[in-house]
Order: C-alpha cells, then structure tokens, then sequence
C-alpha cells in the first residue's frame, strides 16, 4: 500500500499536466475553429478550382464539339455554352466587388466566342489566357507540393479507374459498355498532348458534369489524386520516353500545368542542341520521371497559402484562415524542414505559432498583417542547409540505444528459456522457442510496414497519426525508463517466463512455448518498431544516422547473441539498464515535446505562446506552455522517481546497520 501511495506521488505532476494538456481552449479559440460559427462559406478555394477546371474543360473538349464553325456534337456544345456562363457567374461570384474589369471582359469574350462557334484554337488561346491569369489571382495551386508517384499512381488507376476507362486507358473497361457518353480514352495521342496532369486532378477531384465520373474527393488524398492524374499522361499510344540528352530540366509545376504541346515549345525554344525530333520523347522522359518538387516551388505554395489565409481572415472567415495557415505549414514548410537550416525552422514555427494564434484569438486586421508579413520576411530569409555533425551524432546514439536495449532484453528473456529447457532435460524443445521468437520478429516487421501504410494517407490525418504516436512511444519510453530505474521491468518478464515456460515444460506442449517466446521477442519488437517510427518522423534529416545507428546496434546485438549462447557470458546487466534508462528517459522527452508539437501545428490540442522565446530544437523544447509543462512533468516525475530509489536503498542500509551484530567484548 505505501509502495502505491509513493508511485502515484511521483506520477502525479506528470496526471497534472496530461489533464492540463486536455483541457479545451477559450471560447474565442472555439469560435474560430467552428465552421458554423461566423456564418461565413469556405467553399470559396473549391469554387476556384473549380472555375479553373471548366476552363480546362473547355480548352480541351470543345474540339469534339464545334469544327470548321459548325456544331458536330449538340451534347457536348451545349456543354460547352453551360459551363462558358457558368465560369462569368462563378468569377462574379467568387469575386464581388473586387472583380478585374481586364478578366471579367476576358470570360465575357471566351462565352462570346463560345456562342459564335469560334475556331478551337481561338477557344484554346482564350481558355488559356483565363487559366493563367486566374490561377494567379485567385491563389489557385497548380501542383502537388510532393513529388508524384506514379507506382502508386498506376495501383490507384486499377483499383478506382480500370472498370470504365479499361486497364490501358483505352476507354474501353468492363463497364464502359453502359455509359452514355463514354468514358474518356487516355491512349489519344491529339488529346492527350493537349491536357494537364492538373486538369486530370480537377476531374477526378469533382467529377465531370453530365458523365458517369463521380468525385473523388473525400476517397483520395490530395497527393493519391495527383500520383493518377501523372500516371495518366503516359497512357497516349505515342508515349516513348527517351533520356535527354545535355542540361534539360522540367520543374514538377511546369509538368503539372502545361500540356505536352506547350513543353515541347517550351524546351525548343529554351534547350540548346536538342534534337527537335526527339522533343516529345524528351517530355515523356520527365512524365516517366518527374523530378523533386523544388525548395522555390514549396516557398511559393506556402506563400499563395498565406495570402490565402490573410484574404479569409479579412473576410471574416476565421475557419478559412485557419484551415490555409495549417496547410501552409504542412504542405509547405514542413516537407521542406530535412533541407533548412535548424535556426530557420524554429524561427518559421515561431512565427506560424504567433499568426495561429492571432487568428484563433480573433486578434484585429492590422495585428494579424503584422504576423503574416513576419512570416513572409521569414520566408525571404531561410537557407537550405544541412543538420549538424553534433545533431547526426546524438540521432545514431538514439538509434543505437534503442535498438541494443530491447534487443538485449528479447535475447535474455530467450536465454532464460534455454537454461530451463536445459536444466529440465528438454533441449529438443529449443526449436520451438526458436520458431516463437522468429515470428515475434517477423511480426514486429509487420508493425513497421503497416505503420508505413498508415502515413500514407492525408497529411492532416498523418500528423495526427504522428502526434499520437509519439506521445505513446513517450508514454511507452517513460515507463519502460522508469521501471528500469526501480530494476522491476526485467524481473517481472523474468517471473511472467519462469511461470509459463514451467507450465508449458508440465503440459510437454512445444506449441505453448513458441507462444511465450513469441510474446517475449514480439512485445520488445513492438517498443522497438514504435520507437523507430516516432524517431524516423522526427529525424526526417537525419535518417542516414538512425539507419547507420541501427545497423550497428544490429551488429553488437549479433555478438551479444554469440556471447550469451556459444560462451555463456554474462553481461553487466546494471550499469547498462541504468545508462540506457537515462537515454530513453531523454527520448521520451523529445517525443513528447515532438508529439505536442505536431498535435498543435494541425490544431489538435491548444497552444498557448510563452512569453520569451524558450526553445531547443535538439530537444525539441519549444515556447508553448502546453508542450513544455509535460516535459517538465516527466523530468520531475523521473527526478523523484530517482530520490525514492535513493531513499530507499538508504532506509535498508539504516535498517541493516541496526540488525548487524555488536561485538561485545569480555575480558
């Protein structure tokens, strides 16, 4: 009873600052975070972008509507006189008062031409023209802020896209059959060297009006749709990609929003020495291959985000505002953060902090602009650089440490097993609890690739998933510490192996004891799996070191392994649970600096700015109130976790002084 009354002392700063964390933010936060609150649509983005994709629409298919001025399909022209309208009336819309007079003449223009049965190539250059221009003043994102996939791309396209435009793109799936119109065919060489990967990534986000193409917006994520909508461009029958020859580059948003056609003009115009022939093959070469999405092209994404976010704030839209400032960061900065210079991204997520939490306390106009225009001077300042010698070295001994800690651990379970089987006269059951540990293992290495499949999905949704994540992995570290400090954890697991390997030695079931060595390898193969992922999210820039870190901690646990089984060593079991239990205590610390963080950036828990600047990245000790009081708490709980080993390890010594026998002396 005293022993409970002692753990939960110790444990309660830390109770304290769980339920701090918890607690809701202020009405004013509240209110900013609910969509229904200020009464105001933040349908205005979707709109833009879907203004865009009419006119990407139209640029592409009025060719099958109208030729030589005459219409040839009524279906599609009358299409394409509905939506001419419709992008006036969505621009109007969309831009009320502060509508330019030079884009409104533009669409009126393109609706006339459209009435006249104009050429296609005047509706092409029209189209055009508005494409460019709105997507700029209407802050619309032509690319994908990660490079595109087209593996996943090529998966995706089987699974959602094969049944009606067949498993070539040809059109002809095994439901095409049935679809008045038909659905698009991707192997025509004159339409597809006039679309985009970002016209492709319109359609399949909103679906095609007056065709059986249904949205799938809330299906796929952003970057799913973009890795089909690049997929889709080497389905043309023409598509043969050949490896440029000299300096010839394509940028991954010059790729997403220019046609076939516009970058073969543009490489013959730019490129010098390039064979003319081989311009097409050059473009296809890049579609194969699109390359890195640029530092610049990740700037000038979170830039658009911002102004986004300023224009919504200016509107009253608190929840637009916030929504554009998370992907700011998310899609912009963070992706980027591996390449930045430490200083600059603790400064970056200084000022994101600031701006967040102007608009979440609905601060006024000019208070906001402020922090927004900090941002954007931040933005113009940042270098790229890469982590420090020091930074590397502190992730391998992380690494390390882990991987020799729960590996040492997992082989003693597993050499106890061995020395009763032995001692008992039951050495042929080894292999059984060699088979039992090989499955732990290979579960374990299930673990890591199913929590590779989770973080594919949304951004939002991954860094959640991250959060949470390391806030467990700290919660996990900080008692596996913790017990290591007060040397219960290996006796009890010591105890838990004793009992079944004796009950399973009783009952002569080889089976039950592949079942006690596969929970004793699994449950150290899942800590070990938990805490990798946790530290390969937050080392994003130094990942060589956590590999680095975990071959060697592999190649000691192989000698360990030989020591223990082929000689019989024993291993200085104390010193080494006790430096490992400080290292992971650490750990523990970090993650849930990290883990706090990251909730925050996506608004998942509330943040509350200190006044002075506090940080340590290496650490991740950042100037919020929330983070920092569960560091804090934990470093507490661990101190007095150390102060009661210390008390008691005095009161036995006192206690074994007053039971020593006292010399008494006779003469």
């Amino acid at each position: 009873m005293r022993q409970k009354i002692v753990f939960a002392f110790i444990l309660s700063p830390l109770l304290f600052a769980v339920v701090f964390l918890l607690l809701p933010a202020d009405n004013a936060a509240n209110r900013a975070s609910d969509p229904a609150g200020n009464g105001v649509s933040n349908s205005a983005a979707v709109s833009a972008d879907r203004l865009i994709f009419l006119l990407q629409y139209i640029s592409i298919d009025y060719g099958g509507a109208v030729a030589n001025q005459r219409v040839i399909n009524e279906f599609e022209y009358s299409e394409m006189l509905d939506f001419a309208a419709t992008a006036d009336e969505w621009y109007s819309q969309l831009r009320g008062k502060n509508s330019d007079p030079f884009t409104q003449q533009k669409l009126q223009q393109l609706k006339s031409l459209v009435e006249s049965k104009a050429n296609w190539s005047e509706i092409k250059d029209s189209a055009g023209e508005l494409i460019h221009q709105l997507s700029q003043e209407l802050n619309v994102i032509p690319y994908p802020t990660k490079t595109p996939n087209l593996k996943v791309g090529q998966n995706l396209y089987r699974q959602v896209c094969a049944d009606c435009h067949g498993s070539s793109g040809d059109g002809r799936g095994p439901a095409a059959a049935w679809l008045n119109p038909p659905p698009s065919n991707f192997q025509n060489n004159e339409r597809m060297n006039l679309a985009t990967p970002h016209q492709f990534f319109n359609a399949i986000t909103f679906g095609v009006a007056g065709t059986a193409m249904p949205s799938h917006q809330q299906a796929l994520s952003d970057q799913q749709r973009w890795d089909i909508a690049f997929y889709l461009m080497t389905l043309r029958q023409g598509f043969n990609p050949r490896t440029p020859a000299g300096d010839v580059k394509l940028s991954v948003n010059e790729l997403a929003g220019a046609s076939n056609t516009e970058l073969a003009a543009k490489l013959k115009f730019d490129a010098k020495n390039i064979d003319e022939s081989n311009l097409f093959s050059t473009v296809d070469y890049f579609r194969q291959n699109p390359p890195q999405v640029s530092v610049e092209e990740q700037l000038t994404f979170t830039r658009q985000k911002l102004h986004e976010s300023l224009t919504a704030y200016k509107n009253a839209d608190f929840t637009g505002a916030l929504n554009a400032i998370t992907d700011a960061y998310l899609a912009g900065v963070e992706p980027l953060e591996a390449q930045l210079r430490r200083a600059d991204v603790t400064a970056l997520e200084m000022e994101f902090s600031k701006l967040r939490n102007a608009i979440l306390t609905q601060r006024p106009f000019f208070e906001v602009e402020v922090h927004y225009d900090n941002l954007d001077r931040r933005l113009n300042e940042i270098r790229t650089a890469g982590p420090s010698v020091a930074q590397r070295g502190f992730v391998l001994l992380q690494s390390l440490t882990i991987i020799l800690r729960e590996g040492i651990e997992a082989i003693l379970l597993i050499a106890l097993m061995f020395t009763y089987l032995v001692s008992a006269g039951y050495s042929n059951l080894k292999k059984y609890v060699v088979s039992g540990a090989l499955a732990g293992l290979a579960a374990g290495g299930l673990a890591w690739f199913t929590a590779q499949f989770l973080l594919t999905i949304s951004i939002i949704q991954q860094e959640a998933l991250e959060g949470i994540t390391s806030l467990l992995a700290a919660a996990v570290l900080f008692f596996v510490s913790f017990w290591i400090i007060h040397k219960v954890d290996i006796r009890k697991w010591k105890t838990f192996i004793r009992t079944k390997a004796e009950k399973a030695l009783g009952t002569g079931s080889g089976l039950a004891l592949s079942a006690v060595a596969f929970l004793a390898v699994f449950r150290e193969a899942f800590e070990t799996v938990l805490f990798y992922q946790v530290l390969w999210l937050r080392s994003d820039a130094e990942r060589t070191s956590v590999v680095l870190g975990f071959v060697l901690g592999a190649a000691a646990l192989a000698l360990v392994l030989y020591l223990v089984f082929k000689l019989g060593a024993r291993l200085p079991l104390k010193p080494f649970f006790i430096s490992t239990g400080i290292l992971l205590g650490m750990l523990a610390f970090m993650f849930a600096g990290y883990g706090v963080r990251e909730l925050q950036n996506i608004g998942v828990l509330k943040e509350t700015l200190l006044p002075w600047d506090l940080r340590w990245p290496v650490l991740e000790i950042h100037p919020t109130v929330e983070g920092l009081a569960l560091q804090m708490a934990m470093l507490i709980s661990f101190i007095l976790g150390w102060f009661s080993v210390l008390a008691e390890k005095l009161k036995k010594a006192e206690k074994r002084i007053r039971l020593r026998p006292v010399a008494v002396k006779t003469d």
